[in-house]
Order: structure tokens, then C-alpha cells, then sequence
């Protein structure tokens, strides 16, 4: 494996060629903040929060170059109308996002303002549209910000000038938001190949897909989603697909599972209601807990009153890896034919 080219621990590549094209593209912005982002360890956070914090300084890198005229994939406009639900997070979420907001703040500052910004003017400028304006900023206040904004202003900014120190105030909350909004919409990849197809399913990789954010929940899904892990003609490796997991009618709306599919109470021989009842209970709080709403599916109604669904026991029958021990579910392969994404097996 092939480092980086100016030693950073942090990201490693398959070849030279490889290597010069992330760094042309994201490195060199990113290299050496990386530290600070690692460093979150230091302070107590597990790595879902070191995470996060990448994913969220790759958007404000791809930010960079649209704002620059540069070819991207996803505009920040597409990513900004996604819900924030900032309000609704815990307390202890809450102070987690500033910390991270204020680091991703400062890689905006030190690494991202163009060499050629020279005067206070063009600072304000490029710092006031760098993310989109939004009517929630006035109603996030940040913990502890006029002292972090005195540090920044000492550290990056080149006049001690009160309009600058607004705007980045400004800067920091918007920051807050995309992170927020990047915690609600975000989609996480899983893997099999890490520790084998009879452990549950790993995550590799997370990242934004605006599009795919909009589709709906259901606890019986009529849409199942994968990511493309090699390149073909058509698609690219981190693209998402989504396929129908029955027939639908026309008009019908279509929704996946935000959660990881369950199949374990469908394929016990005997289920008690109390077993049925909990599990739903417990499937509906982690949904509040984590997307902020109560599901209404028909399967939530129905195992709410201890009786299974008859829609989720057909796709658990349809797509359930049948392999003894195995946790995988069957997904379309590229050679036109029904593949377990854990242990392989064709249908």
C-alpha cells in the first residue's frame, strides 16, 4: 500500500496514480487538519463521531470546488434542504456537534479561504456564501463561541474587525447545521468481509446521497438498497442502487427500511405476542430516537397487537439468505441473477 506523500498516518492507497489523485482533489486541503479531526479521541469521542467529522470536512472540500467553478457530483445546495432536526437532538448530541462544528470551522478558515482572497472585503464575501443562508441560524446559539471566535481571530483572521468576526460566527452555526443535517440523512455502508457472513453485517464507509435521503420508511419495505462495490458500465464503486423487493402498483409509494431488516421472529416456528409486542416497541423507540418520528407502517400496527405481518414474512421468505448461519440478504447481481450479499450464494 502506497502512503501519503507527506507522511500523514491517516489515508493509504492502492498506487502512486491513485495517491496524486486524491491529494490533487481532497489531500492537500485535508492532510493536515487530519490530526485534528484524530485527535477528537483525545477528548472521548469513539470513532462514529471521527467519522462523521470526515465525512463532513469532504463536503466542505467539495463545497470548495463548487464554489471555485470545479466538476462535482452533489451540489451543497441539493445536501442543504435535507432536515436538520437541530432542535431535537439530546443535550449531550448537541455539545458533541459544537465541538466538531468549531474544528470543521477552522479547516474552512486555515485550509479552504483561496490564497487569492487579500483583502477584508473579499473575506466577508467568500465567508458569508461559502454555505447557504438559512433561517435557523438565529435560533442556534453555540457554546462558548465569543471565546472561540477571539482564538480564531488571533489564529486566521486578518483584522480583529467585528464584521468578520460576525460573519464567521454565522459560519460556525451553518457548519452546525450541515452536521446535523449529514447525522439525519447520511447512509452507511455494510460489509460482510470483514469478519464473515455468520457475524452481523460491518460498516465500512458513510456518505450523502440527497436523493436517496427522500425516500420514506417503512418496516416492510417494498425497496431494498446496496452499494456498488466494483466498478461496471453503468455504475461506480459508493454508488447506491435500489430495487424493488416485489411487484408494485402503479402509484404506489416506495420506501426502504432506515434500519437494518429483522428476520429473526420471522422464522422461528412458534412466536409469542409479548415477543412480538416488545420487538416493535423497541424497533419504534430506536426510530424516535434516531430520525425523530413515529411510525405508522402496517407492520408496526399489526406486531403492535402481537400478530406478525404477513408482508414482511413474504420478503423475509423471498430474500433471506437460506444458508445455515448466514445474516446476508439476497441482492441483484451485475450478471442478471439474485446473490447473497454476505456468503455469495446464487439463487
Amino acid at each position: 500500500m502506497i502512503g501519503c506523500q507527506q507522511g500523514c498516518l491517516h489515508v493509504f492507497y492502492c498506487s502512486n496514480k491513485c495517491e496524486q489523485q486524491h491529494w490533487d482533489k481532497f489531500h492537500q486541503y485535508e492532510c493536515p487538519f487530519l490530526d485534528k479531526i484524530f485527535a477528537l479521541q483525545d477528548f472521548g469521542f469513539n470513532d462514529e463521531v471521527i467519522n462523521y467529522a470526515r465525512l463532513v470536512m469532504r463536503m466542505l472540500t467539495h463545497r470548495l470546488q463548487e464554489v471555485l467553478g470545479m466538476p462535482y457530483d452533489v451540489s451543497m445546495e441539493d445536501i442543504w434542504i435535507g432536515r436538520s432536526h437541530f432542535d431535537k437532538f439530546a443535550m449531550e448530541k448537541k455539545n458533541e456537534f459544537e465541538t466538531v462544528a468549531k474544528i470543521l470551522t477552522e479547516y474552512i478558515l486555515t485550509r479552504l479561504i483561496p490564497h487569492s482572497i487579500k483583502d477584508n472585503h473579499e473575506f466577508i464575501d467568500f465567508v458569508q456564501s461559502f454555505l447557504p443562508d438559512s433561517i435557523d441560524v438565529e435560533k442556534i446559539e453555540i457554546n462558548d463561541s465569543d471565546l472561540w471566535l477571539t482564538e480564531m481571530t488571533h489564529l486566521c483572521l486578518p483584522l480583529d474587525d467585528a464584521a468578520m468576526m460576525e460573519v464567521t460566527k454565522c459560519l460556525l452555526i451553518k457548519v452546525y447545521i450541515l452536521i446535523c443535517i449529514e447525522e439525519i440523512n447520511a447512509l452507511f455502508h455494510i460489509t460482510f468481509a470483514l469478519e464473515g457472513y455468520s457475524q452481523p453485517p460491518q460498516t465500512y464507509a458513510m456518505g450523502m446521497y440527497p436523493s436517496a435521503a427522500f425516500v420514506n420508511h417503512s418496516c416492510s419495505p417494498n425497496l431494498a438498497r446496496f452499494p456498488v462495490q466494483e466498478d461496471t458500465d453503468n455504475f461506480r464503486v459508493g454508488d447506491v442502487v435500489f430495487f424493488a423487493t416485489r411487484f408494485l402498483k402503479k402509484g404506489e409509494e416506495v420506501c426502504y427500511s432506515y434500519l437494518e431488516r429483522e428476520y429473526e421472529l420471522y422464522t422461528k416456528e412458534q412466536v409469542d405476542v409479548d415477543e412480538i409486542v416488545k420487538s416493535q416497541a423497541k424497533r419504534k423507540q430506536r426510530l424516535k430516537d434516531e430520525f425523530f418520528f413515529d411510525c405508522d407502517c402496517a407492520r408496526c400496527f399489526k406486531e403492535s397487537r402481537g400478530d406478525l405481518d404477513t408482508s414482511y414474512m413474504a420478503l423475509v421468505k423471498e430474500l433471506k439468505c437460506t444458508k445455515s448461519e448466514c445474516k446476508g440478504w439476497f441482492i441483484p447481481s451485475f450478471e442478471k441473477h439474485m446473490r447473497c450479499e454476505a456468503c455469495r450464494m446464487s439463487l
